[in-house]
């Protein structure tokens, strides 16, 4: 009696589930479950030799998660990223000039304080074309050799360099795009300043959107200012 009954459980959960295949035109599964998966999380979605084993709650529920993946399941589009790096820095100088005279009358004095505000920027624009779902990396820049004297006369390469690596999804009009700027520049004093960011957003396509922003606050003996770094990316379908 007991077997019957747990026999006619398991049969109306069975017949309760719609576990079905579908099968793709275009697209990889790789490239679509964890979409699928975002979207639809009760749902139980697997990829399985180009096509998709579906288990839903129901028939309706499988028809929307089918909808999706036939509305996904569209040849790959060329997309081009537009990547726009801004690296500025505003500083203000002071000046300090003190003189005192001393005679038979006393000690006079006087102090004149001038300020001396001073900006300047650098800016990189890189476009690359990488196919939708695929990843692509771009890098631009120079090496210098840096001689130095350690018990003997050495040195070493230092790189500057701008670039990023993007990997972008489209859905729709819908951009979702992960990327890893990074920007570096050699300074006067033989330094090297370096920024690195990451991110994971969403865009319009078309549309210019700020990725990240990084801003810091610089101090010295006679000076205070501040570095500001930004980068905005656009991405274009063919």
């Amino acid at each position: 009696m007991r077997f019957f009954l747990l026999t006619c459980v398991l049969s109306s959960l069975a017949f309760a589930d719609q576990l079905d295949t579908l099968v793709l035109q275009h697209q990889v599964p790789d490239q679509l479950v964890p979409i699928l998966r975002e979207a639809f999380p009760d749902a139980s979605i697997q990829g399985i030799q180009g096509q998709l084993l579906i288990r839903a709650a129901d028939q309706a529920s499988f028809d929307r998660i089918a909808a999706m993946a036939r509305k996904l399941d569209q040849p790959s589009r060329r997309l081009q990223i537009s990547v726009q790096q801004r690296d500025g820095t505003s500083s203000a100088q002071w000046v300090l000039d003190g003189r005192a005279v001393i005679s038979h009358q006393g000690i006079r004095g006087g102090v004149q304080i001038s300020a001396d505000d001073q900006a300047s920027s650098q800016q990189s624009l890189q476009t690359l074309r990488v196919m939708d779902g695929g990843r692509a990396l771009i890098e631009l820049g120079s090496e210098r050799f840096v001689p130095a004297w350690r018990s003997g006369f050495v040195g070493e390469w230092q790189t500057a360099a701008s670039g990023f690596w993007a990997e972008p999804r489209l859905v729709g009009d819908t951009i979702h795009l992960r990327i890893f700027p990074k920007s570096s520049r050699f300074e006067r004093d033989d330094s090297v300043v370096i920024h690195r960011m990451s991110s994971d957003l969403s865009a319009r396509l078309g549309e210019w959107v700020l990725a990240g922003e990084t801003i810091q606050a610089t101090t010295g003996s006679q000076s205070k200012g501040q570095r500001q770094y930004q980068v905005w990316l656009k991405v274009d379908a063919d």
